[in-house]
């Protein structure tokens, strides 16, 4: 799953945006509160999205999307904000935003974006999520005799280590 970047001028919001984002399976690697913030974060954890918001004090969002990219021009940021200016969603797009996110949103519009900006539709990313969850599993009998001895020990001792049975 992704490696994201909140940045929101308020807590709930990066809160909020986060724990959708944790639910479907990313990681937040960090949270910003104002432009500069993420500017620092963005090149401290290279993450693979970042969500943005335009309205933060000292750089406003537009500012440090500008930063952001003229560092790494593949950065992969989705503007999230209650601005619905049609300029503005220009403005941002023209500055190298990959989508616009209008607030407030529901957690399936803000998910289906991202799955979109990452390139894979949402089934797709809900396959990934479902294996994910049948990987922390053992396998059953039968699932051990068609893989082969090998593999099901291999399977095993995978299995073991991730509860900590080393």
């Amino acid at each position: 799953m992704a490696r994201v970047l909140v940045v929101d001028e308020a807590l709930m919001m990066r809160k909020t945006i986060g724990a959708f984002l944790l639910k479907a399976g990313h990681v937040v690697v960090g949270e910003a509160a104002n432009g500069v913030q993420a500017v620092l974060a963005y090149n401290l954890h290279r993450p693979d999205i970042v969500t943005m918001d335009i309205t933060l004090r000292g750089m406003d969002g537009i500012k440090a999307l500008d930063k952001i990219i003229n560092t790494d021009a593949s950065a992969n940021i989705i503007v999230v904000s209650a601005l619905r200016k049609k300029h503005k969603v220009f403005e941002t797009l023209q500055h190298g935003a990959k989508a616009y996110v209008f607030k407030p949103f529901t957690e399936e519009k803000l998910l289906s974006v991202v799955d979109e900006v990452l390139g894979a539709t949402a089934a797709e990313q809900r396959k990934a999520r479902s294996a994910a969850n049948v990987m922390d599993k053992p396998l059953p009998a039968r699932t051990y005799h068609s893989l082969g001895n090998k593999a099901a020990e291999k399977w095993g001792a995978y299995i073991s280590n991730k509860a900590g049975g080393n």
